[in-house]
Formats: C-alpha cells, sequence, structure tokens
C-alpha cells in the first residue's frame, strides 16, 4: 500500500507538473469565463495530459481496492484497540 500511495503522490506531483508548464494559471485568473473555456480547451486535445491523468486515474483505483481490501482489517483493529484501551483504563 505504501508503494500505491507513493506511485499516486508521483503521478499526481506529474500532473500538477505539467499543468503548470501547460496552463497559464494567472491569465486564467484573470480571464472572463469565454476566456478561461478556451484555455482548458487545449488540455482537451493534449495528449501528454490524457497520459498523466490516466496513469493517475490506473495508480488511485489500485490504491482505492487495496483500502477498500483492508477496510475490515483496519475495522478490526480498532475494535481490539478500543477494547484494550478499556482494559486498561479500569
Amino acid at each position: 500500500m505504501r508503494e500505491l500511495e507513493s506511485l499516486g503522490k508521483d503521478s499526481f506531483k506529474d500532473l500538477q507538473d505539467h499543468l503548470t508548464r501547460s496552463v497559464p494559471v494567472l491569465q486564467i485568473i484573470n480571464a472572463d469565463t469565454t476566456e478561461a473555456a478556451g484555455i482548458f480547451e487545449h488540455l482537451l486535445e493534449d495528449s501528454v495530459f490524457h497520459g498523466i491523468v490516466l496513469g493517475h486515474s490506473i495508480s488511485m483505483r489500485s490504491l482505492n481496492q487495496r483500502y477498500l481490501e483492508k477496510k475490515p482489517l483496519w475495522e478490526r483493529l480498532e475494535v481490539l484497540v478500543g477494547r484494550e484501551i478499556d482494559r486498561l483504563q479500569e
């Protein structure tokens, strides 16, 4: 899971870096709605952006699946730890 979390962070950083290089943020902030829409249109045609988003999506989907698989174990651990805390407080 730690490996998947690390991959997710890396893919999100790649996404941020690409957006920083590709999207003129200050121009978007100062743009009206029509201008901003035009700026974002170019992302829809950017195959590098699509690949980065796909990679990030795959990483996050895998991580989410692992979390769902581990959730029952964590819930059981929470109960056991709670019982132990209660026992120690008696």
